[in-house]
């Protein structure tokens, strides 16, 4: 009876390595829930859009370099148990000034400083910010994330309604 049984097991156990090697290394799917990358994602106010990740990008590169514009998928630099969704504003070596809405933001040091002060990203890192000022907590709080932290990108809306997702950076989100 067993002898019968390892054929089905292999192949359970195949499948499943197979899948996480996929969903790990290739595409995922992600539920995106929040107001935060308005009006890029959830615009029918529903509040959850099933995306398609991509993860190919950060596994062919050996100089993990963001693009300025993709929409990530990052581990919370606040709550390790947690993904956010923003989009890449800034990446290393750029000076970028924080939203204007903002009264004050942390360096890595958590001393604050003022928002009309100029911020240089450091090395390895980027600065990532959602589209929707109002509704998101990003870079303005917690300063440049590290490169590392990216897990993918946001490439396709799958449901509710199928469409890419723009590279462009919103005029609305950087005056």
């Amino acid at each position: 009876m067993f002898r019968s049984a390892l054929p089905l097991l292999s192949s359970i156990i195949g499948t499943a390595s197979a899948t996480y090697v996929f969903t790990t290394l290739c595409f995922s799917i992600a539920s995106i829930n929040g107001k935060s990358m308005q009006p890029e994602l959830n615009i029918t106010g529903g509040n959850t859009d099933i995306v398609l990740v991509n993860h190919i990008p950060l596994q062919i590169t050996q100089i993990r370099v963001p693009e300025r514009g993709r929409v990530a998928v990052i581990r919370s630099p606040t709550d390790p148990q947690k993904t956010v969704i923003k989009r890449i504003i800034a990446v290393e070596n750029e000076t970028i000034i924080p939203r204007e809405d903002k009264i004050y933001v942390y360096k890595k040091n958590h001393v604050p400083f003022m928002e009309e002060e100029p911020i240089l990203i450091p090395k390895g890192h980027c600065w990532v910010e959602g589209d929707n000022a109002a509704s998101s907590t990003d870079s303005n709080s917690f300063g440049a994330i590290p490169v590392a932290l990216i897990q993918g990108y946001a490439e396709y809306v799958i449901y509710p309604h199928q469409r890419s997702i723009s590279n462009t950076i919103p005029k609305e989100t950087r005056k």
